[in-house]
């Protein structure tokens, strides 16, 4: 529900914003961080701190940034879908506000069809219905509640894919 009147009601975006940061509202201080990142990103063209130090991780001494760069990208490549219809810095900040419910949306597919092969379609339509309803996945920190732009409902859905395959290969 939560989610629900983030999205209609558009609290999360503030009009008179100036930057990415000031307009778009993220839930926590990992939505903000990978923010850095997806500027950085679209203003140099490459993924930063990979292997470089950060200044602003671990402060005042830094810290190399180990996350894998596929969520950045994603939402970079979300937004590119978006910006015919709206300014590429709109684009980029419905982009990171959405892209984490995408994710938790797409969960239920991996997860029907694991209850479908080891149990039956009965028990992967319960699965899937309970992995929708499941109140840490709809509105959590690590869920894939609407403006929380981080990875774990990224990894979520990764995690699943892949028991699904291992199922599916044995």
């Amino acid at each position: 529900m939560n989610s629900y009147f983030n999205i209609i009601s558009n609290v999360n975006i503030n009009p008179e914003g100036t930057t990415l940061s000031d307009t778009y509202y993220l839930s926590g201080p990992d939505p903000y961080y990978n923010m850095r990142l997806v500027e950085k990103t679209v203003e140099t063209g490459s993924f930063p701190y990979y292997s470089d130090n950060d200044p602003l991780l671990a402060y005042p001494f830094g810290k190399s940034g180990g996350r894998a760069p596929l969520l950045v990208m994603s939402a970079i490549g979300f937004s590119h879908l978006l910006t015919p219809f709206m300014s590429e810095a709109d684009a980029l900040g419905y982009a990171m506000q959405f892209i984490p419910a995408l994710f938790g949306a797409l969960l239920v597919f991996p997860v029907y069809f694991i209850g479908k092969i080891l149990f039956g379609k009965k028990a992967g339509l319960i699965a899937a219905l309970l992995i929708a309803l499941i109140p840490i996945h709809l509105s959590s920190g690590h869920g894939s509640a609407y403006g929380l732009f981080d990875h774990d409902s990224f990894n979520l859905l990764l995690y699943f894919l892949a028991f699904l395959f291992l199922i599916k290969s044995i």
